[in-house]
């Protein structure tokens, strides 16, 4: 395939929906891995790191108290908000936003009609939390919000998120241009804003709440891009999530730490 967008006429094979087993890794030479720079697929079942299947390497380690889950969707990961969440491994995953344009894509369901955050990158040296990326949940609300650390734009779409399954939710930024989807519904903001954002390498969360609070979020599959996925490559990326995984072992183990810093845009 010349591109995930032809995922619809392409022949069974891969994992299609099934959830490959812990170890199995990533094909690097498929479409869906260009630009990828996190895939948390929540596998492991046992332990408190979630693995980055991306040639980033940033394992995520968990915090309080999170629970393994054997779900409708595979093995997945229980958090709690500050009580329970993950932190990625960041010797520079920051930097990967640099460019402002990015996708975030994961696969949750909680029942819960508190602030359920799903991923977030903290300006704490603000007085107020202010975030470069952050996507949640609240009731059946959907939120994503975008900052260069003096402009705050934020997206949101109304009883968009299913209570009772899990769903697929999305966010795409492209220097300020945001668009959100829920299941592939979308909703989109625009900005013109194109100041450049100033990071601070505070720690990438995925599940944490911003303040004390119990926001209990089951996650099944995170996915992180420092590019603009098309609605198509959404749309065909979801309906077969794990094509991009080889039988065997990852390929990302061997990739060297210039390879990795060269996916961030850095030197």
């Amino acid at each position: 395939m010349n591109s995930i967008m032809e995922c619809p006429i392409a022949p069974p094979g891969g994992w299609g929906g099934q959830k490959p087993p812990s170890g199995v890794g990533i094909d690097f030479s498929h479409p869906a891995a260009n630009n990828l720079v996190g895939a948390w697929l929540f596998n492991e079942g046992a332990g408190q790191v979630v693995r980055d299947y991306s040639a980033q390497r940033h394992d995520a380690v968990a915090s309080g108290t999170v629970s393994w889950i054997a779900g409708p969707l595979g093995m997945g990961m229980r958090l709690n908000g500050s009580l329970g969440y993950l932190t990625v491994v960041d010797d520079g995953f920051g930097s990967c936003f640099a460019s402002q344009v990015s996708t975030i894509i994961a696969r949750t369901q909680s029942s819960s009609s508190t602030d359920k955050p799903i991923f977030s990158y903290d300006f704490t040296s603000h007085v107020q939390p202010y975030y470069a990326r952050h996507l949640r949940t609240v009731a059946s609300q959907a939120y994503a919000m975008w900052n260069n650390g003096s402009t705050f734009w934020s997206l949101m779409l109304w009883n968009a998120t299913p209570t009772t399954r899990p769903f697929w939710i999305s966010s795409v930024v492209t220097s300020g241009l945001q668009k959100l989807r829920i299941d592939n519904r979308a909703n989109t903001a625009a900005s013109t804003n194109s100041d450049t954002i100033t990071y601070y390498h505070q720690p990438v969360w995925i599940g944490k709440a911003n303040y004390p609070t119990s926001s209990v979020v089951d996650f099944y599959d995170l996915f992180v891009w420092n590019r603009a996925l098309s609605q198509d490559e959404i749309t065909c990326f979801t309906a077969r999530p794990y094509d991009m995984f080889a039988a065997g072992d990852s390929p990302a183990l061997g990739v060297s730490s210039r390879r990795r810093r060269l996916l961030c845009g850095a030197a």
